[in-house]
């Protein structure tokens, strides 16, 4: 799985969802996950392929199709996508999604600070500017695109969906590098 996208399973599947017959079994088990992805710790293969009608070759050979060898490590990739979900009610979500960008900057701040100015200053010194992103980081990047047009400052965009792109191969002179 690709390490520059944390979200790697998620955009397997959804790429699974978004390209595939909803009677395909890959779209079956994908749906299924997809739905039942807060409870991804309770669930096992026979489950699974018994909630899907198939068997669990199946389920193993479909993780396999996105790059991961067991069920096992399936269920511990997932995992870690149970901390963004809190159950957070509509009144209590708007105050605590303010509470927690407000302690966002703040650490933001404390821990990056002094390399934004540094960062800041590379892009407009810059001949070029590439911006290597992941899939899931890509419309936010767009967004920032957008409005270095308007300093007058063009930045380019490649992501997963651009990997074909010439500027992947091109000489790095004067180009700052940037994952996200």
């Amino acid at each position: 799985m690709n390490t520059l996208n944390k979200f790697g399973l998620i955009d397997s599947l959804l790429t699974i969802l978004n390209t595939n017959q909803d009677d395909d079994i890959k779209i079956i088990i994908t749906k299924y996950l997809l739905n039942h992805i807060y409870e991804i710790s309770d669930l096992n293969i026979f489950d699974v392929a018994a909630e899907c009608e198939t068997n669990r070759t199946t389920i193993r050979r479909f993780c396999s199709t996105i790059g991961i060898n067991s069920f096992k490590n399936l269920k511990s990739n997932m995992l870690p996508m149970e901390f963004y979900s809190h159950g957070y009610n509509a009144d209590d979500f708007l105050n605590h999604i303010r509470s927690e960008l407000s302690l966002l900057l703040l650490d933001v701040n404390d821990c990056v600070g002094e390399y934004i100015e540094e960062f800041t200053q590379s892009i407009y010194k810059a001949k070029k500017t590439i911006f290597y992103t992941s899939d899931i980081y890509s419309s936010s990047c767009l967004g920032f695109q957008k409005e270095m047009i308007f300093s007058n400052k063009l930045v380019r965009i490649i992501s997963h969906s651009y990997e074909d792109n010439p500027l992947v191969s091109a000489p790095k002179q004067g180009v700052i590098p940037s994952a996200l």
